[in-house]
């Protein structure tokens, strides 16, 4: 769930600016991955309601490749000149995409979002080929797995949800210390 919520927030962010009656798409590693899928799921919620007029392109499997991912957006973008944005659903499908961007010759025209927060990806956020990523918790995630392991054992309820945080990253923000300590 907060792969959902967190992939539609990246997805406003993203199509604030550009208007509508343009296409953007997923850059993703492979179908049938639970968090991936809902990463997906999530960002193309958010471009459905906040930007109808945008077309959502058929999203690109790259099999955890960025070299694949890269070549994929040079694929998507020679068929596609009005693309606006790639959503990356791991660190390897936004490396590879702006790789892609960057070697097209389209940064700054092309919005790219991470959902990951190596410090890969925060250097694309600064020289400005990545423009937000979403950063996970796993200090969070870590703590709720072993509460939550410890809970069923026990014979405690266990919630049906469990939120593990997030923090969107941005060049305006990545250097606070707050948020730099998500960077790994």
């Amino acid at each position: 769930f907060d792969n959902v919520v967190c992939c539609c927030l990246g997805s406003c962010a993203l199509f604030s600016d550009i208007g509508g009656h343009r296409s953007v798409y997923v850059s993703n590693v492979n179908p049938g991955i639970s968090t991936t899928d809902q990463r997906e799921e999530g960002f193309k919620a958010g471009i459905a309601e906040t930007c109808p007029d945008v077309q959502v392109l058929e999203t690109q499997y790259n099999e955890d490749d960025s070299a694949t991912a890269a070549a994929q957006f040079q694929a998507v973008i020679a068929s596609n000149p009005d693309l606006a944005g790639v959503f990356g659903a791991n660190l390897f499908s936004a490396l590879g995409a702006a790789n892609g961007v960057e070697a097209a010759g389209k940064g700054g025209e092309v919005t790219v979002i991470a959902f990951d927060d190596q410090q890969s990806i925060v250097d694309q956020i600064k020289s400005g080929l990545v423009d937000m990523t979403i950063a996970q918790h796993p200090f969070e995630i870590g703590y709720y797995g072993v509460i939550t392991a410890y809970a069923h054992l026990t014979g405690n309820p266990v919630p049906p949800h469990i939120g593990t945080g997030y923090t969107v990253m941005t060049a305006d923000n990545v250097d606070q210390p707050e948020i730099a300590k998500f960077i790994y």
